[in-house]
């Protein structure tokens, strides 16, 4: 039974961990992996401008990978961040780089077999690059008070165990204003007549890669589910075509937007 209004547990971007409920040692998770940042736009350095644009303001400065403004609002705490997340974070770094690498080199409807980049434990390693989706899901949803329950997405991080109605789809194909970007998209939403979230969709875009993570609950079928992954799915991951018809939709429902950010770097 989806959860009703009074019941979804929401979190004030400030004073606790979304995960956890600690109020120590508080900060916002990158919305996009220092190392992707870094291995798609360099180091910063004198003579190398990176700029942020979102729905706020346009051409802002970056003097630094670890500024605030490239954070989520959505607080968790260093224990949540470092300790119980690292081996999701380190999972995404290597795959993320091997689908940077060949992605482009794909046909929309190939797969791409996981145990190529983890030969041991690969159900185990792709468990982790879901918590670290699951985990920047849960960040967006403190952050901009999406009234989606954070306790399932808490519990999948505290318990190491997949969150049954978040979903993973990867391809190419998409970008920012004619070009590749390096950012997330809005987040949109289709809603209950209640105002709780039966489906919502967002996007990271990594330079040639793209990544829309997806929650739908039981009994929504919905276009952009075609093609997705989720752990119990098994290692293989179809590659779509984000430029196709349809793909990464909520397919006629009206949605809601929050704040997008993405960054540039200009030589």
């Amino acid at each position: 039974m989806a959860a009703r209004r009074k019941d979804i547990r929401t979190v004030s971007t400030t004073g606790q961990c979304w995960i956890c409920g600690s109020t120590e040692n508080l900060t916002g998770e990158h919305q996009v992996k220092v190392t992707d940042l870094k291995d798609l736009l360099g180091e910063i350095a004198p003579g190398r401008t990176v700029y942020l644009h979102n729905a706020q303001r346009t051409n802002q400065r970056i003097k630094s990978w670890r500024a605030d403004r490239l954070k989520s609002g959505g607080k968790i705490c260093g224990v949540c961040n470092s300790t119980r997340t690292q081996a999701h974070d380190n999972a995404w770094t290597q795959l993320s780089r091997a689908l940077r690498a060949r992605v482009p080199l794909m046909k929309a409807g190939q797969i791409f077999r996981a145990n190529t980049v983890f030969p041991h434990d690969t159900s185990k390693q792709m468990l982790g690059v879901h918590l670290y989706f699951v985990k920047l899901f849960g960040c967006h949803i403190a952050d901009f008070g999406i009234p989606i329950d954070l306790t399932p997405f808490s519990k999948a991080i505290m318990t190491e165990t997949a969150h049954p109605n978040v979903y993973l789809k990867f391809g190419y194909g998409a970008d920012f204003a004619g070009r590749p970007h390096v950012g997330i998209s809005n987040v949109e939403v289709a809603s209950r007549s209640d105002a709780t979230v039966a489906f919502a969709i967002w996007m990271q875009g990594l330079g040639g890669l793209s990544v829309l993570v997806i929650y739908a609950e039981p009994g929504e079928r919905r276009q952009a589910l075609i093609g997705a992954w989720e752990p119990h799915m098994g290692n293989g991951l179809t590659i779509v075509d984000f430029n196709a018809p349809a793909e990464g939709t909520t397919r006629g429902r009206r949605p809601r937007n929050v704040p997008s950010r993405a960054a540039r770097s200009r030589r």
